[in-house]
């Protein structure tokens, strides 16, 4: 009886979403949508381990250290401040080491470069 139940349990766990679609957000101030082939960036949630992704790029050429890229959708936000290393677009083929930081506080993504 017990293996049964623990079975249905685990095959409707696995019937279920592991993400969230993903998001586009609109990118603030000097930020910009990278050229093709670049992506732009999006985010999502794994729901199953309560981790939030991105994938694709910012254009930060024309951005300036600490401005504030874009904005995580409320029920992205984390609970936590999330701190993270990134490459920065300086210029066409040109990168620098940046640190991407999101607030628990607004959902704000802000990039800050040179890394330290």
């Amino acid at each position: 009886q017990r293996t049964k139940r623990a079975n249905a349990e685990t095959d409707f766990l696995r019937r279920q979403p592991t993400y969230t679609p993903w998001v586009t957000p609109a990118l603030l101030g000097s930020y910009t949508a990278p050229d093709p082939p670049m992506a732009h960036v999006q985010y999502r949630l794994h729901i199953k381990v309560d981790s939030l992704q991105f994938r694709g790029h910012i254009n930060g050429i024309s951005a300036t250290s600490g401005d504030i890229a874009l904005y995580i959708e409320q029920p992205f936000w984390r609970s936590y401040d999330v701190s993270f290393v990134t490459d920065i677009s300086t210029g066409p083929g040109t990168f620098i080491l940046g640190r991407g930081f999101l607030s628990s506080v607004d959902g704000s993504l802000t990039f800050y470069w040179p890394a330290s």
